[in-house]
Formats: C-alpha cells, sequence, structure tokens
C-alpha cells in the first residue's frame, strides 16, 4: 500500500489537480457525479491510488465512470437524486418489484399536490431511458480444492470440536457443572498437546496412538465426568 500520513495531502492535492483538469476539458463544473457521490469518488480516488502509487487524469476517468455504473443515484444526471422517498428507486428493477400499495402511495393526492407523483415519473422515465439495470452480482467462488493434507486436518479439527462442543453440552449451571466443563477442557487441552499419549483398549488387547487414543479418552472422560479416574 502507498498512501500513508506522511503523503495523504500531498496525493488528495495531486488528485484535486487533476479535477481540475477534467472540469476544464468537459468546460463544466459537474465531473459526472453529483454533491451526493463526492464522497464516494474521494474514497475511490485514494484507494486507487493506495493501490497503484499513481493517479492520472485515465485513472479518474475510469474511477467515475464505475462509480456511475455501480451506483445510478450518484449520477450527474440522476433527477432528483437528494430526495428520500426515491433512494429505494435506483434500477429498472426496483421500479418492477413495486408493490400494488406502494404504487398507490404516489398515486395519492398528497403525493401528487407535493409533486413526489410527478418525481416518481421523472426518475423511473430516467432509469428507463438510460437502461439503468441492478448490477448483477458477481458469481460465487469456486471453493478451494484442498490437498490431502488439508482434508486431514479438517478432519482432525472436525472431531476436536465435536468433543469441545459434547464438553459445553454438559448439563447444569452451577459451579459443579462449571467445574466439569473446566476440568474435561483441561484435559482435553493437555492431550492434544501429549503427542506420546496412547490409549490402551483392554478388551481388544490393542494400543492406539494419535487422535483415535484421544478421542476414546476423551469419551471415557466424558462417560466418567460425575467419576473422574484421573
Amino acid at each position: 500500500m502507498y498512501l500513508n500520513p506522511q503523503n495523504q495531502q500531498q496525493v488528495i492535492a495531486h488528485i484535486t489537480k487533476i479535477m481540475k483538469d477534467l472540469k476544464l476539458l468537459r468546460q463544466s463544473e459537474n465531473i459526472g457525479v453529483n454533491e451526493n457521490g463526492e464522497s464516494e469518488l474521494a474514497t475511490r480516488t485514494l484507494t486507487r491510488f493506495d493501490n497503484n502509487n499513481r493517479f492520472d487524469i485515465h485513472d479518474l476517468a475510469d474511477v467515475i465512470k464505475t462509480i456511475r455504473t455501480d451506483k445510478p443515484l450518484f449520477r450527474d444526471d440522476c433527477p432528483h437524486f437528494d430526495d428520500p422517498q426515491l433512494m429505494f428507486l435506483d434500477s429498472i428493477e426496483s421500479a418492477q418489484e413495486m408493490s400494488k400499495e406502494k404504487i398507490k402511495r404516489f398515486m395519492q393526492p398528497t403525493a401528487v399536490d407535493s409533486g413526489l407523483f410527478a418525481r416518481f415519473n421523472t426518475r423511473a422515465k430516467w432509469l428507463q431511458d438510460n437502461q439503468i439495470h441492478r448490477p448483477k452480482e458477481a458469481p460465487a467462488a469456486s471453493p478451494k480444492e484442498l490437498t490431502e493434507k488439508e482434508k486431514q486436518q479438517a478432519a482432525v479439527k472436525a472431531d476436536v470440536d465435536a468433543i469441545r462442543a459434547e464438553i459445553d453440552a454438559i448439563p447444569g449451571t452451577g459451579q459443579y457443572a462449571a467445574n466439569q466443563r473446566a476440568r474435561l477442557h483441561k484435559r482435553l487441552n493437555e492431550l492434544l498437546s501429549d503427542r506420546n499419549f496412547k490409549y490402551r483398549d483392554r478388551f481388544k488387547q490393542i494400543t492406539l496412538t494419535g487422535l483415535e487414543a484421544l478421542k476414546r479418552q476423551m469419551a471415557d472422560e466424558l462417560r466418567d465426568k460425575d467419576s473422574p479416574i484421573r
């Protein structure tokens, strides 16, 4: 990142000069966004510099174009952009989705007399004339394909999380139950840090290690939580 407290004022002055140059080229005080869009423009221009360590008139034009596409109510030609009763009306789709009840409110005598009905029609026609549609949502990113090691780590985490959840589910709100939960969480953490821990299955006459040993030991301790064997 290239923007910092030391150069911020210099960068702002540089961007301001470029905006003046664009106004001069357009022979207009407008540069494509209205008053409500000025804050968005300031934020995006600084972000652009922060990412690229440069900013020229082409960058400014691109930022303005993006704002006008993403946030049509910030366009300098948007009619009645500061009308709070029309903030919802920002695309052809938003007009099409209006309920009958909502449409009726704009057609009531009070709405007609106050000019709201006329402002609504002007905004709706502007949306239609400029073919302003709701931006399409970007497709969800495909889930990352896990490596075999990551799959194993995820499986271990899921098993450990299940044991923690079982400990947390021990019933009771008193100190006795709280002590049980605290003791078993401590025991689980001890086993997780003990790489040499082994579990002896007396029935099958086998010795388990690793995660299986931990799971069997914690199952025993959860079963015997009211008369701990340790």
